[in-house]
């Protein structure tokens, strides 16, 4: 019988794991993970069982570091997190990062003369970052960069996503009661947290083609996340069957640039790709789609709430497009698919399936419930649940049937098969 503590067991358990990641690293030569400026950037590809091992020692860690604040003090810490983004937005408006020398050193009163800042006032938000490992002062009253904070400097994608969190985000959560207390919850795209912060009639998507450099800031952003291994779209190609189907017609609708259909027509020559996406995203995917695949995928102007035009498919995809609408837009992208399906058609779907409590790691869990206040705050959207899901299918067409879920190993997305009755 285990008579440890709480805060023993979970130590207990922290070292477990770390002794696992430890060991991963060790017997592969690589470089252990460090707050210096040496250190990796982030985690490299790592088998299933040491990726489990990873999530285990982040959750341990979490919760005892916890229960060691205590409910009281943890409640005052989570309440202060604002300081966290304050800081880390003055970093990144005045390019901070880049008024340090990677390997070397440079005073406060020196980055502060350079930016046109008060010395003080620079002195004051480093030392803040600092305590959450971004910059280092290793001799006083000089900075140096940290693992992080070179992370900032030389990461294009996490650069922009720090930019919009920082910036765009955070300003549009804090309309999050207000928006609440005059339209409760609503569906429509101008009636969101975002549209309070920022005093705009239009639907996040449409504000970014007024302020074009926010838009493909944000759109930088995802280029990184996309990269993640929990995003690839090598899942899609996992997810389905598709050898099964013979000499296909897929078409992605919302496919962005083709990055879909180039994983699916390499993986499987027995498929041919239509991308369907606005026009100027279209232009992009068709310059740079590699020419050894421009006879098998083709990229279609198509706004996906217009009657689809293309009839004779033998699967439609919709691979994270689905989050982003309320459950009204996105019964009206599956009908007009449905419309144009011929007998034996499939849709694929590829988005988030949220959890039931308890069921995943928390650090997984939270990214996921963290999606979901994002689609709260900017898209009158949600993130759904297995039964939400299947309800959204029935309410569209009682014949649109869920014939299959599939969750490939390592995705942080699911497939889900539907066809006609």
């Amino acid at each position: 019988m285990d008579t440890s503590s709480p805060l023993e067991s979970l130590a207990d358990q922290a070292l477990l794991a770390a002794k696992q990641v430890d060991g991963f690293f060790s017997a592969n030569g690589l470089a252990q993970p460090s707050f210096e400026e040496r250190g990796p950037p982030g985690y490299p590809k790592m088998p299933s069982d040491i990726q489990a091992a990873r999530l285990r020692l982040r959750d341990a860690a979490k919760a005892l570091y916890d229960l060691a604040t205590g409910p009281d003090e943890g409640l005052r810490w989570i309440s202060t997190e604002y300081a966290d983004l304050a800081t880390l937005r003055f970093i990144d408006h005045f390019n901070l990062a880049e008024a340090v020398p990677l390997g070397g050193e440079k005073s406060f009163t020196d980055i502060a003369a350079e930016r046109k800042l008060h010395a003080g006032q620079v002195k004051r938000v480093l030392r803040h970052a600092m305590t959450n490992n971004i910059f280092m002062e290793k001799r006083e009253g000089y900075v140096s960069h940290s693992a992080t904070s070179k992370a900032l400097l030389t990461d294009k994608s996490i650069r922009a996503w720090v930019s919009s969190c920082t910036e765009l985000f955070t300003r549009s959560s804090t309309g999050l009661v207000e928006a609440t207390e005059r339209w409760g919850w609503s569906e429509k795209r101008n009636e969101t947290p975002f549209n309070i912060s920022y005093q705009t009639d239009l639907g996040l998507f449409e504000w970014w083609t007024e302020h074009p450099e926010k838009g493909a800031r944000f759109a930088t952003s995802l280029k990184g996340m996309a990269q993640d291994e929990v995003y690839s779209f090598q899942h899609m190609a996992d997810g389905f069957d598709w050898q099964s189907l013979g000499n296909a017609l897929v078409v992605d609708i919302g496919g962005s640039a083709g990055q879909a259909a180039i994983t699916l027509t390499k993986s499987f020559p027995n498929l041919k790709c239509i991308v369907q996406d606005l026009s100027e995203i279209v232009e992009q995917g068709r310059a740079s789609l590699p020419e050894t695949l421009q006879d098998r995928v083709e990229f279609q102007t198509h706004n996906f709430f217009d009657p689809q035009p293309v009839e004779d498919a033998d699967v439609y995809c919709l691979r994270f497009v689905c989050h982003d609408w309320g459950d009204s837009y996105v019964e009206k992208i599956l009908k007009n698919i449905i419309m144009a399906m011929k007998p034996g058609a499939r849709i694929v779907i590829m988005d988030q399936i949220m959890p039931q409590p308890n069921t995943l790691p928390k650090c997984t869990e939270k990214t996921m419930r963290f999606m979901d206040i994002q689609m709260m705050l900017h898209m009158a959207a949600a993130e759904r649940e297995l039964s939400d899901w299947e309800t959204l299918f029935q309410q569209t067409d009682p014949r649109l049937e869920l014939k299959n879920v599939k969750t490939p190993a390592g995705s942080a997305l699911s497939v889900m098969e539907l066809g006609i009755l």
